[in-house]
């Protein structure tokens, strides 16, 4: 197997090889309209930090500390069985 212009026999256990695997993952975010926001959001940071203006205008709205956090679909537990 060749990486990192050296052949291995264990690239596993090479910290080269992970380091450089690690690197070339692309990242998951996908630009989009988001409506909780009300504008396009091209990536995480530009996601968060509309979250954070969104909930500081509700707090300076309702008088009502708001705290707006990015929630992963993924991360919610499973819908219960029913009978």
């Amino acid at each position: 197997m060749l990486t990192h212009g050296h052949t291995h026999y264990t690239p596993d256990t090479c910290f080269g090889c992970r380091i450089r695997t690690i690197a070339l993952h692309p990242s998951t975010f996908q630009a989009h309209y988001n409506w909780s926001v009300g504008k396009w959001v091209n990536n995480r940071r530009e996601y968060t930090d509309e979250l954070k203006r969104a909930s500081d205008a509700q707090s300076l709205a309702t008088g009502i500390d708001a705290d707006y956090q990015p929630v992963d679909l993924l991360d919610r537990p499973p819908a219960p069985d029913h009978d």
